[in-house]
């Protein structure tokens, strides 16, 4: 049975459970998802298991790369040129260094489908800073409904959970228009806007 997503690839390099989960939601749906290790997986349990981990590393594959080398930023270029789309959340400053924010990335891939989430959007005077979810909450002004460190209720992540939902959403939509009109573009969901 064919998925929606089948034969597309997703480069997935992110450090946040909102960005990793909304490339397990685009694996979900049949893309071939390659998870880029730039640092050791977390450790698992006696038994096995890592809980976070396998829940939104689910149907990726995984790939530990050395962007601090040339042979791995080099190797970084390769994979982004033949991938469909990349979904991450490192900042526009840490991609630029690597070679592969927007305007890189499209000139290695012209319909590439870039998918950021960010803290506070591309634009403005926080475009910079980094996406938090207690940032996001204290400039909302939800910070004061948010539960405290040890006290009831669990405190359950939701703009974090929205945020990696719309991300999805977003370069699901932006693969939908590419495969109507052939571009690409670049799509940024906010972590303050979920």
């Amino acid at each position: 049975m064919s998925r929606p997503l089948d034969d597309l690839v997703v480069l997935d390099l992110s450090r946040l459970f909102c960005t990793s989960l909304c490339a397990a939601f685009l694996a979900d749906f049949g893309a071939r998802v390659i998870r880029l290790e730039t640092t050791p997986p977390a450790a698992r349990d006696g038994a096995g298991w890592n809980h976070e981990a396998d829940l939104i590393h689910r149907n990726k594959q995984s790939l530990a790369l050395d962007v601090g080398s040339e042979q791995g930023r080099t190797l970084l270029h390769q994979l982004l040129a033949k991938a469909d789309a990349l979904v991450t959340d490192w900042s526009v400053a840490e991609l630029a260094a690597l070679g592969i924010d927007y305007d890189a990335a499209s000139k290695l891939r012209p319909d590439i489908v870039y998918g950021r989430l960010s803290g506070f959007g591309p634009v403005g005077p926080d475009k910079e800073l980094p996406p938090i979810d207690e940032l996001a909450a204290a400039r909302t002004g939800m910070m004061p409904i948010l539960p405290q460190p040890g006290q009831p209720p669990v405190y359950t992540g939701a703009g974090a959970m929205h945020a990696g939902t719309m991300l999805a959403f977003g370069v699901v939509t932006a693969l939908f228009h590419r495969a109507v009109s052939g571009e690409g573009q670049a799509v940024d969901v906010s972590l303050f806007g979920a």
